[in-house]
């Protein structure tokens, strides 16, 4: 979770049902009424891997000079 100003960014790990059925992470942005103002899904664009963080370092969840964030995460699991 990261407070930018009046906004709250959050990152956590989500499940997308069927038919993709993608195991990734889901940014969202939300004002201070609490309404979504951006959200994105991302997982691996080949469908192979689930994607993952590790929580011990959300810390290092971050806003870029550009006014995106920043944050490390990779393949928890690798199915070829």
């Amino acid at each position: 979770m990261l407070l930018d100003n009046d906004t709250l960014v959050t990152v956590g790990l989500a499940w997308e049902n069927p038919p993709g059925n993608k195991f990734g992470l889901l940014l969202t942005k939300f004002d201070s009424t609490g309404t979504t103002l951006i959200q994105n899904f991302i997982v691996d664009t080949f469908g192979l891997d689930w994607y993952t963080y590790d929580r011990y370092f959300t810390k290092q969840f971050i806003k870029s000079s550009h006014g995106g964030y920043i944050l490390s995460s990779g393949a928890y699991h690798r199915r070829n």
